[in-house]
């Protein structure tokens, strides 16, 4: 076991002050400094502030590799790279390409999470097992594409774009279990049949890449459309007149993505989703594609030429292809444009998303029984130590 003084604690809902965290692969405890004193742990260097994990829930690559590249060693460099700023967990984020690409990244994802679930168990039998590489867990698949309008691709190729049905879709049979999250236009899907299919099996559905009215937004959340990928970016505006697919994701109980890089995004935006969206129904998310941290370079993505300069990531024609942000960067960022506290931030990253996934059982807070997911941040909110199931994942030293 292991155990760290913290001096402000996060625990993704609450806020306390000199806590001794107690952990093995899970939170054993949280205790005052005094009740800890005596514990055969080892002390580890004392904490400014902690916070859970955080948890990504679309993202496609980083460090250089993709999802869509297809191998165990873009998944290691991917799962090695975020822990550096604070995400502990993520879903392995797809993009619209040819059938048998996506098929073969999602298959790709399932050997990989299937080998992690493995090292995941043999930690819990033996905290001293080596077997485990402390990277940052795959909880699954966010489908982003091929379902989408081809008139809001974006970045995304439209010659991939499939319209949803029962034929399309036949490809995703074998990952069911794996995908927990697709990005779809809810206009393409006619009588919304696939959303109301894919809700029932425990898939969110997510309305993104849409051409959709007001009207048509409103039926997919009745037929179980629940989350709104990138508020705002590729999708049908705000108008008085026809509220659009914007319209319904800040009237809508609809949990809300943003993309908080100041590109995507301006700040008095996040501000206005910020004022109208419920806090649980906030959460940040990266889009980040293989160039994240890389600097200024030229890239790829689903095959397109992606140029990176100063923080923002583009087509050659200037469409903004996915991001190079993190989600360390995403909260100060959140924090500058909108001034809301700390606590209500670190939810937007840990507490929402574990809930989006229905994993918040064991995700998105500091409490006994939890994985011991955390983060430690010091005075300027950087990212000093990353745990991933108890391991350390990341040390600035």
């Amino acid at each position: 076991m292991k155990k760290i003084l913290v001096k402000e604690l996060y625990t993704g809902n609450r806020h306390e002050s000199n806590k001794v965290i107690v952990f093995s692969d899970k939170i054993e405890a949280i205790l005052n400094p005094q009740d800890a004193a005596s514990l055969d742990a080892k002390e580890l260097p004392e904490a400014r502030i902690m916070t859970p994990g955080f948890i990504d829930i679309h993202i496609h690559g980083g460090g250089g590799a993709d999802t869509m590249d297809g191998t165990p060693e873009a998944l290691d460099k991917i799962t090695e790279v975020l822990p550096r700023s604070g995400c502990t967990s993520f879903l392995a984020t797809t993009m619209t390409q040819k059938v048998e690409v996506i098929e073969r990244a999602l298959e790709n994802v399932k050997t990989y999470r299937a080998g992690q679930r493995e090292q995941i168990k043999a930690l819990a039998e033996n905290p001293e097992s080596t077997k485990f590489r402390a990277g940052a867990e795959i909880l699954g698949v966010h489908l982003e594409g091929p379902f989408i309008s081809p008139k809001k691709c974006g970045a995304q190729d439209p010659q991939f774009i499939l319209k949803p049905n029962r034929e399309t879709t036949r490809f995703l049979e074998p990952f069911m279990d794996l995908v927990k999250l697709i990005t779809v236009a809810p206009e393409e899907d006619d009588d919304y049949s696939m959303i109301r299919a894919w809700s029932q099996a425990g898939i969110v559905c997510s309305m993104g890449h849409t051409n959709c009215t007001f009207e048509e937004a409103n039926g997919a959340f009745m037929a179980g459309l629940s989350h709104v990928t990138h508020c705002f970016n590729a999708m049908t505006p705000l108008h008085h007149r026809e509220p659009g697919a914007v319209g319904a994701a800040l009237t809508l109980p609809l949990t809300t993505e943003m993309i908080v890089d100041g590109e995507h995004l301006h700040p008095q935006v996040v501000r206005l989703i910020c004022n109208v969206k419920k806090p649980w129904e906030r959460v940040l998310v990266t889009d980040a594609m293989r160039a994240a941290g890389l600097g200024n370079c030229e890239s790829e993505l689903g095959g397109q030429k992606v140029i990176v300069k100063d923080g923002r990531a583009t087509l050659e024609g200037g469409v903004l292809a996915g991001s190079v942000l993190d989600l360390n960067t995403a909260l100060k960022n959140t924090m500058l444009f909108t001034g809301l506290p700390l606590i209500e931030i670190i939810e937007m990253l840990t507490v929402n998303p574990a809930r989006i996934l229905g994993v918040n059982e064991r995700k998105g807070e500091i409490k006994a029984g939890f994985d011991a997911d955390l983060v430690i941040l010091n005075e300027h909110l950087a990212v000093e130590r990353s745990f991933v199931h108890g391991q350390m994942a990341y040390s600035l030293d």
